[in-house]
């Protein structure tokens, strides 16, 4: 129920919308003004989606008969209450999919419906009676009044049609003269008894009774009429007849079971499918298991051949399938349920072929009455399409789109694993020569005792057996630990996925198993039913994968250390950029961005040291919510409070949210700048690269080199100085000063010279922060 209020208020406009076109073909509603009708509609779905919350209809069947009343006062016409929850009815089933939901909704319309229809009995009957009869005989319900003897004082026609009498016989009769069925008579009659003995109204959800030879199921109120003495001596009833909403409930549990059905057989399906270890297998469980499974008449896949600008069949099923693709079966790209499904990357259904000209027939598949084709794609790239048939015109439904949509998503994700599993080792195959391709541990299982019956040596050698003699004297029992990694015993785990497997064919599953010497490691089997000989058996394979359990346990070692690498990053990137920058923040006062260096509150402290939003304090009116980037508080985003207008906690949540925006942003700015900056320097770099080496002359490299390396260092002051042999002078072969190339090729004393004397003795940089002192 709270998954339809739910709906209710995502689509409320949508089906306001909708309740009014209804209310628009009922008498009196009709008159009202759009805005009215449309305030009525918005009224009652959200007091339906309240009650659907609760899970209590009080408060709408209490505002129905309010609304009704006021209504009938005003010479409202009668019946067109009842027609608006008919209306309103109607506006909600499409949203039913939950039987439960239904059921309380269903009663809870029926109850206001019958309180409705009370209410026009009882605000009728004091106006003008004949018009009551006329309400009576009208509504579909049944309405009667019986005695404490069970005969009839009062019923409306349609209770009197339903008994295949007239309302002049039925009064003074009881139930027995007209229902066949003893017990439902007495059931009835006890009803009535308990009514009146508890004074209570008494409401019947379901009942059945037998009316003209037919069984109905009934919805009853049953409410006491009390004398002037108060006892009562009478009941009056009114009977909804729910046959059809029985039958639709019975009909939606039908589908229901139906899509359950599929979804777990396209589960299994997808699961099988990236079991497989390669694309042909993959191809090959495709067609099978869903040709099988789903018991289509034909299926097959088409991959996209651009040289030939057409689709071409890559499997099919059975006899049929192999000719195909023997034939190289193709399809125009862009043409028919095919070649539209891939150029549009969208299903295309076909349900009845007779009547799609974009059809196009094959020899080989005579008996196709309907097709659908679904677009196997991963991220922007179509893989394929995959082709289903049916030999039923309008068999083929959007539930099966819906399925096999889910199952061209699990293909293009094992035909994607299997393209780059192969990418991989043939990569591998050009650097080093490749393990010799390890088979498979398979062997056999039969019914009843379920032990192994054969093993292969790949088997042996990976459960360290000594031979196939000793270990089909085994069970999978007894190469499993006492527990699985969950805590489940293996005795019974084994025996429900043996169970699983000899039921639906087939099952794949994460094991431990342990070896003879007692060592366990974690693998995958996969259990497929088999018959040798008459004999129904099944087929075990087992993979070790230790290194792939290994290669995840490091993986994710790898992205712990990227994370923690990354967060310094971006604790030092916002480190210097904090103190180069003069500014520390913005005032944004609704019309103008202003710097502001002195805003550092108690609130803002707050915010960045605990990392969480702030709410605002009575006496600054502020709420600061912090600005993260992996972890690293760069900053704070404060926003004013109005008094006259408190912030919500719906306010802070999307300051919260704006904030996680905004630090984002931050970052990106901050990344992109570094960036230009690392781009810019490396452009300096390749430019004196490049023109160094188109130079022949010492001095014009020597001028060319020192203003661009002064100006990639930010540098307005510099020099090249040649050394001599023995270290005593140098001469100055280009000098920088004011951004200008000055005179040079003098010589400059090294003897008594520390900063030269130390860089020629250490070969290293030598850095002078006080010039005076080394004069």
């Amino acid at each position: 129920m709270q998954n339809l209020a739910l709906k209710i208020r995502e689509n409320l406009d949508t089906l306001a919308a909708e309740y009014v076109s209804h209310l628009d073909n009922i008498q009196n509603y009709r008159d009202f003004s759009k805005k009215a009708k449309y305030d009525i509609a918005q009224d009652d779905l959200r007091l339906i989606a309240n009650c659907l919350e609760t899970g209590d209809f009080t408060d709408f069947i209490t505002f129905t008969e309010t609304k009704a009343k006021e209504r009938l006062e005003a010479n409202f016409a009668n019946y067109p209450l009842l027609k608006a929850l008919t209306a309103l009815e109607t506006t909600l089933f499409p949203l039913i999919t939950n039987i439960k939901t239904a059921k309380s909704l269903w009663s809870a319309l029926s109850e206001a419906r019958d309180a409705v229809a009370i209410l026009i009995a009882q605000e009728s009957f004091y106006q003008q009676r004949e018009f009551l009869w006329r309400v009576i005989d009208t509504t579909p319900n049944f309405i009667f009044v019986r005695d404490a003897e069970g005969k009839f004082i009062l019923a409306n026609q349609s209770l009197a049609e339903s008994y295949g009498t007239n309302v002049k016989d039925i009064v003074g009769k009881t139930d027995a003269d007209f229902n066949p069925n003893p017990d439902e008579v007495a059931q009835i009659q006890e009803d009535d008894l308990a009514v009146m003995t508890s004074l209570k109204d008494k409401v019947i959800p379901e009942q059945i009774i037998t009316t003209a030879g037919e069984k109905r199921w009934m919805q009853i109120i049953k409410r006491p009429l009390t004398d002037e003495d108060g006892v009562a001596r009478s009941i009056l009833g009114i009977a909804t007849d729910v046959t059809e909403r029985k039958q639709l409930e019975h009909e939606l549990q039908t589908i229901l079971t139906r899509r359950e059905q599929q979804v777990t057989t396209s589960t299994e399906i997808a699961q099988e499918i990236t079991a497989a270890a390669d694309l042909d297998e993959i191809y090959l469980r495709v067609v099978t298991l869903i040709k099988e499974r789903l018991g289509y008449y034909h299926v097959q896949i088409f991959e996209h051949a651009p040289e030939e600008d057409a689709m071409v069949v890559i499997k099919g099923y059975g006899e049929a399938g192999e000719k195909m693709l023997s034939a190289r079966h193709s399809l125009p790209y862009g043409r028919g349920v095919v070649g539209t499904a891939a150029a549009t990357r969208e299903p295309v259904l076909a349900a009845n072929t007779a009547e799609d000209t974009n059809w196009v027939p094959h020899p080989n598949l005579p008996d196709t009455k309907g097709e659908l084709a679904v677009p196997i794609i991963w991220q922007d790239e179509v893989l394929g399409v995959l082709d289903v048939q049916h030999d039923q015109a309008n068999a083929l439904t959007q539930e099966d789109q819906v399925v096999l949509m889910g199952l061209a998503g699990q293909i293009a994700i094992a035909i994607k694993s299997a393209q780059n599993a192969k990418a991989l080792r043939d990569r591998e195959e050009i650097f080093r020569v490749l393990f010799d391709a390890s088979q498979d541990a398979i062997m056999t299982l039969a019914p009843p005792t379920w032990q192994f019956t054969s093993a292969n040596s790949a088997t042996l050698k990976l459960f360290k057996a000594a031979s196939e003699h000793e270990f089909t004297l085994l069970n999978p029992v007894s190469i499993s630990p006492e527990r699985q990694p969950d805590g489940s015993l293996s005795s019974e785990q084994v025996q429900k996925m043996i169970a699983i497997a000899m039921r639906e064919g087939s099952a794949f599953f994460e094991w431990t198993h342990k070896k003879l010497d007692g060592q366990e490691f974690p693998s995958t089997v996969q259990m497929a039913k088999m018959e040798i000989r008459g004999q129904e058996l099944l087929q075990v394979t087992v993979r070790d994968i230790t290194e792939r359990k290994a290669t995840e346990i490091e993986r994710d070692e790898t992205l712990r250390e990227l994370e923690r690498l990354t967060r310094a990053m971006t604790h030092e990137g916002w480190s210097e950029l904090r103190k180069e920058s003069k500014i520390t923040g913005y005032h944004f006062d609704k019309n103008t961005i202003k710097p502001a260096n002195k805003w550092w509150t108690p609130e803002v402290s707050e915010a960045v040291q605990h990392g969480e939003v702030v709410p605002p304090l009575e006496e600054s009116q502020t709420a600061v919510a912090p600005l993260s980037v992996r972890g690293e508080i760069i900053g704070a985003l404060g926003v004013q409070d109005d008094p006259n207008n408190p912030l919500s906690q719906e306010d802070l949540a999307l300051i919260e949210n704006v904030s996680e925006e905004i630090a984002q942003a931050l970052e990106s700015a901050r990344l992109f700048e570094e960036t230009q900056i690392a781009l810019n320097e490396s452009e300096i770099l390749y430019e004196v690269s490049r023109n160094l080496g188109q130079m022949d002359e010492e001095q014009t490299m020597f001028e060319f080199v020192l203003p661009k390396y002064l100006e990639y260092l930010k540098l307005t002051q510099g020099g090249i100085l040649l050394v001599n042999d023995d270290h005593t002078k140098g001469i100055l072969k280009a000098l920088v000063k004011e951004g200008q190339l000055t005179e040079t090729d003098f010589e400059i004393p090294l003897v008594n010279n520390w900063p030269m004397e130390k860089l020629i003795e250490t070969k290293e940089a030598v850095t002078i922060t006080n010039p005076h002192q080394h004069e």
